[in-house]
Protein backbone atom coordinates (compact mmCIF):
# COMPACT_ATOMS: atom_id res chain seq x y z
CA UNK A 1 0.00 0.00 0.00
CA UNK A 2 1.48 3.34 -0.94
CA UNK A 3 -0.42 6.71 0.36
CA UNK A 4 0.53 10.21 0.33
CA UNK A 5 1.17 12.33 3.52
CA UNK A 6 1.01 16.08 2.96
CA UNK A 7 2.44 18.85 4.90
CA UNK A 8 1.09 22.03 4.56
CA UNK A 9 2.62 25.24 5.33
CA UNK A 10 5.23 26.89 6.76
CA UNK A 11 5.41 25.52 10.41
CA UNK A 12 4.29 22.23 8.81
CA UNK A 13 1.21 21.13 10.46
CA UNK A 14 0.13 17.68 8.97
CA UNK A 15 -2.97 16.47 7.15
CA UNK A 16 -3.15 12.77 5.60
CA UNK A 17 -4.95 11.51 2.34
CA UNK A 18 -5.15 7.87 1.16
CA UNK A 19 -3.69 7.45 -2.60
CA UNK A 20 -6.66 6.95 -4.39
CA UNK A 21 -8.41 10.22 -3.32
CA UNK A 22 -5.20 11.73 -3.31
CA UNK A 23 -3.48 11.41 -6.49
CA UNK A 24 -4.75 13.83 -8.64
CA UNK A 25 -4.72 16.88 -5.99
CA UNK A 26 -1.14 15.65 -5.16
CA UNK A 27 -0.22 15.59 -9.28
CA UNK A 28 -2.13 18.75 -9.76
CA UNK A 29 -0.61 20.89 -6.49
CA UNK A 30 2.85 20.21 -7.61
CA UNK A 31 2.13 20.75 -11.32
CA UNK A 32 0.71 24.67 -10.43
CA UNK A 33 3.82 24.94 -8.29
CA UNK A 34 1.98 26.61 -5.36
CA UNK A 35 3.60 29.59 -3.73
CA UNK A 36 6.13 29.16 -0.41
CA UNK A 37 3.84 30.31 1.88
CA UNK A 38 1.11 28.01 1.20
CA UNK A 39 2.68 25.40 -0.45
CA UNK A 40 1.95 21.75 -0.04
CA UNK A 41 4.47 19.26 0.22
CA UNK A 42 3.68 15.80 -1.01
CA UNK A 43 5.75 12.65 0.43
CA UNK A 44 5.11 9.28 -1.48
CA UNK A 45 4.66 6.44 1.51
CA UNK A 46 4.93 2.35 0.87
CA UNK A 47 3.95 1.07 4.41
CA UNK A 48 4.25 -2.26 3.15
CA UNK A 49 2.43 -5.55 3.94
CA UNK A 50 2.20 -8.20 6.56
CA UNK A 51 4.01 -10.81 4.75
CA UNK A 52 1.61 -11.53 1.65
CA UNK A 53 1.68 -9.79 -1.84
CA UNK A 54 -0.47 -6.53 -1.10
CA UNK A 55 -2.31 -4.65 1.48
CA UNK A 56 -5.43 -1.70 1.03
CA UNK A 57 -5.83 0.98 3.33
CA UNK A 58 -9.03 1.97 4.61
CA UNK A 59 -8.54 4.94 6.72
CA UNK A 60 -6.13 7.22 7.92
CA UNK A 61 -6.39 9.58 10.54
CA UNK A 62 -4.99 13.23 11.10
CA UNK A 63 -2.57 11.92 13.75
CA UNK A 64 -1.07 9.87 10.94
CA UNK A 65 -2.52 6.58 11.68
CA UNK A 66 -3.42 4.07 8.52
CA UNK A 67 -5.73 1.11 9.50
CA UNK A 68 -6.92 -1.42 6.38
CA UNK A 69 -6.37 -4.72 5.40
CA UNK A 70 -3.11 -6.89 4.02
CA UNK A 71 -2.66 -9.92 3.06
CA UNK A 72 -0.90 -12.84 5.39
CA UNK A 73 1.15 -15.45 4.01
CA UNK A 74 0.02 -18.45 3.08
CA UNK A 75 -3.21 -17.23 2.54
CA UNK A 76 -6.01 -14.75 4.60
CA UNK A 77 -6.33 -10.79 5.04
CA UNK A 78 -5.61 -9.56 8.17
CA UNK A 79 -6.84 -5.98 9.73
CA UNK A 80 -3.15 -3.78 10.83
CA UNK A 81 -2.63 -0.52 11.79
CA UNK A 82 0.18 1.44 10.54
CA UNK A 83 2.16 4.39 12.08
CA UNK A 84 5.56 5.83 11.78
CA UNK A 85 7.42 3.27 9.25
CA UNK A 86 5.65 0.14 11.72
CA UNK A 87 2.91 -2.40 10.69
CA UNK A 88 1.12 -3.94 13.35
CA UNK A 89 -0.99 -6.92 12.43
CA UNK A 90 -4.30 -7.02 14.39
CA UNK A 91 -4.96 -10.64 14.03
CA UNK A 92 -8.25 -11.80 12.97
CA UNK A 93 -10.70 -10.00 15.84
CA UNK A 94 -11.09 -12.67 18.09
CA UNK A 95 -12.40 -15.30 15.18
CA UNK A 96 -11.04 -18.54 13.89
CA UNK A 97 -7.08 -17.50 12.81
CA UNK A 98 -7.73 -18.64 9.59
CA UNK A 99 -10.51 -15.66 8.67
CA UNK A 100 -10.43 -12.65 6.91
CA UNK A 101 -10.41 -9.34 9.00
CA UNK A 102 -10.25 -5.91 7.98
CA UNK A 103 -9.84 -2.39 9.23
CA UNK A 104 -12.16 0.26 8.41
CA UNK A 105 -11.97 3.12 10.55
CA UNK A 106 -8.99 4.31 12.72
CA UNK A 107 -9.26 7.54 15.43
CA UNK A 108 -6.01 10.29 16.00
CA UNK A 109 -5.21 7.58 19.27
CA UNK A 110 -5.00 4.53 17.45
CA UNK A 111 -8.16 2.75 18.52
CA UNK A 112 -9.14 0.47 14.98
CA UNK A 113 -13.11 -0.17 14.09
CA UNK A 114 -13.56 -2.97 11.49
CA UNK A 115 -14.23 -6.31 11.01
CA UNK A 116 -13.24 -9.32 12.41
CA UNK A 117 -13.05 -12.82 10.46
CA UNK A 118 -16.63 -14.18 12.18
CA UNK A 119 -18.24 -10.91 10.40
CA UNK A 120 -18.89 -9.45 13.56
CA UNK A 121 -17.84 -5.90 14.17
CA UNK A 122 -14.64 -5.08 16.67
CA UNK A 123 -13.00 -2.36 17.79
CA UNK A 124 -9.12 -2.74 18.80
CA UNK A 125 -7.67 -0.84 21.25
CA UNK A 126 -3.98 -1.49 22.35
CA UNK A 127 -3.67 -5.66 22.97
CA UNK A 128 -7.72 -5.79 23.11
CA UNK A 129 -10.43 -6.79 20.93
CA UNK A 130 -14.39 -5.46 22.18
CA UNK A 131 -16.80 -6.73 19.68
CA UNK A 132 -19.77 -4.52 18.95
CA UNK A 133 -22.41 -8.05 18.77
CA UNK A 134 -23.53 -6.63 15.33
CA UNK A 135 -22.51 -7.82 11.64
CA UNK A 136 -22.64 -4.64 9.54
CA UNK A 137 -20.62 -1.23 8.66
CA UNK A 138 -18.57 0.74 10.05
CA UNK A 139 -19.53 4.29 9.59
CA UNK A 140 -17.25 6.75 11.21
CA UNK A 141 -15.10 6.65 14.73
CA UNK A 142 -14.01 10.18 16.74
CA UNK A 143 -10.91 10.34 18.72
CA UNK A 144 -13.46 9.64 21.42
CA UNK A 145 -13.79 6.05 19.95
CA UNK A 146 -17.09 6.12 19.27
CA UNK A 147 -18.14 4.27 16.66
CA UNK A 148 -21.27 4.53 14.10
CA UNK A 149 -22.30 2.58 11.38
CA UNK A 150 -24.97 0.85 9.94
CA UNK A 151 -26.01 -3.17 10.50
CA UNK A 152 -29.33 -5.56 9.21
CA UNK A 153 -32.14 -6.64 11.74
CA UNK A 154 -33.87 -9.12 9.35
CA UNK A 155 -34.61 -7.39 6.09
CA UNK A 156 -33.98 -3.72 7.91
CA UNK A 157 -31.16 -1.90 7.87
CA UNK A 158 -30.35 0.07 11.40
CA UNK A 159 -28.25 2.92 12.47
CA UNK A 160 -26.49 2.70 15.43
CA UNK A 161 -23.76 4.41 17.31
CA UNK A 162 -21.43 2.50 19.85
CA UNK A 163 -20.12 4.23 23.03
CA UNK A 164 -18.52 3.05 26.22
CA UNK A 165 -19.38 -0.60 25.22
CA UNK A 166 -22.84 -0.02 24.45
CA UNK A 167 -24.55 -0.11 20.90
CA UNK A 168 -27.65 2.05 20.45
CA UNK A 169 -30.03 1.41 17.92
CA UNK A 170 -30.63 4.71 16.22
CA UNK A 171 -33.43 3.34 14.15
CA UNK A 172 -33.76 1.85 10.73
CA UNK A 173 -32.43 4.11 7.76
CA UNK A 174 -34.19 5.85 5.23
CA UNK A 175 -33.21 4.79 1.45
CA UNK A 176 -31.72 7.27 -0.58
CA UNK A 177 -33.45 6.45 -3.95
CA UNK A 178 -33.26 3.30 -5.32
CA UNK A 179 -29.47 3.75 -6.71
CA UNK A 180 -27.97 5.18 -3.36
CA UNK A 181 -29.55 3.43 -0.65
CA UNK A 182 -28.42 4.86 2.60
CA UNK A 183 -25.79 1.87 4.53
CA UNK A 184 -24.74 3.08 7.09
CA UNK A 185 -24.33 6.40 10.19
CA UNK A 186 -21.67 7.97 8.95
CA UNK A 187 -20.20 10.53 10.05
CA UNK A 188 -19.06 10.92 13.82
CA UNK A 189 -18.73 14.43 15.72
CA UNK A 190 -15.11 14.92 16.67
CA UNK A 191 -16.14 14.79 20.52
Amino acid sequence: LVFFSAEVGRRGSRGWMRCAAGAASAVAGIAAGESAAGATRWRLVDIGTLGGPGSYGAAVSDAGFVAGCSDVMPSGVHAFIWRGGTIRDLGTGGGPATGNSCALAVNGTGTVAGRSSTGELVIWSGSSVVGLGVHGDIGGMNDAGVVVGGYLDGTTRHAYLFRDGTLTDLGPLATGGATRPHRAAAPVQPR
